[in-house]
């Protein structure tokens, strides 16, 4: 778990920058949005960011985004097999793509639950008005705490089925891989149902 929080942290550094253009086009047109960034071009917006804000611009909401990219690595990583053995253990079917599926959906609704308020409060720290008032949220705990008070606790996990639904087919897929690289490279073990352990199979 603590390398995948690594990992992730890794990863949201690289990518907070294309995460925010994502979030500021999505709220263009949403009549829930109160206040949008309207840019022409992907282009024009992040020519806009850097020429206003300068190079920290591009890193707005990275102290909620961070935490969102680290625990859904760490989740992921962590329920995997967790959700795998108790599949196999509880159904006693034969391990197969079935049940790497369900697992890896057992995995995901694990990830969106935990990374959701991550990602509601880095969305509207990335999306929120830079005026010469200042900003609408300080940081992500005065975020969190505005959204607790005015929506409770349930705002924190608005989208989360909208989430789930992007993130649920993403984990679904991604085990496979490894997992077909195994029954490739490694033809002769075999996982018992009763550990999850991989030992090899005398003929």
């Amino acid at each position: 778990m603590g390398l995948g929080a690594v990992s992730g942290s890794a990863a949201a550094l690289v990518s907070n920058p294309f995460f925010l253009l994502k979030s500021r086009f999505q709220a263009i047109g949403s009549e829930d949005v109160l206040h949008q960034h309207v840019q022409p071009s992907l282009r024009s917006a992040f020519r806009e960011i850097g020429r206003t804000h300068g190079l920290s611009g591009y890193y707005q909401g990275l102290s909620a985004f961070v935490p969102r990219v680290s625990a859904a690595t760490a989740v992921q990583l962590s329920t995997y097999d967790m959700s795998k053995d108790i599949i196999l253990q509880s159904t006693q079917v034969q391990e197969g793509i079935s049940t790497h599926f369900g697992a890896s959906l057992l995995s995901g609704l694990a990830v969106t639950v935990a990374m959701q308020p991550f990602d509601l409060i880095a969305v509207r720290l990335m999306n929120q008005p830079q005026t010469s008032e200042g900003a609408l949220y300080a940081g992500p705990v005065d975020c969190c705490k505005k959204i607790l008070q005015h929506e409770g606790a349930s705002g924190l996990f608005k989208g989360i089925t909208a989430n789930y639904a992007r993130f649920g087919p993403y984990c679904a897929r991604s085990p496979l891989h490894p997992e077909f690289a195994n029954w490739v490279i490694f033809p002769n073990w075999v996982t018992p149902p009763q550990t999850g352990v991989s030992t090899p199979r005398h003929d």
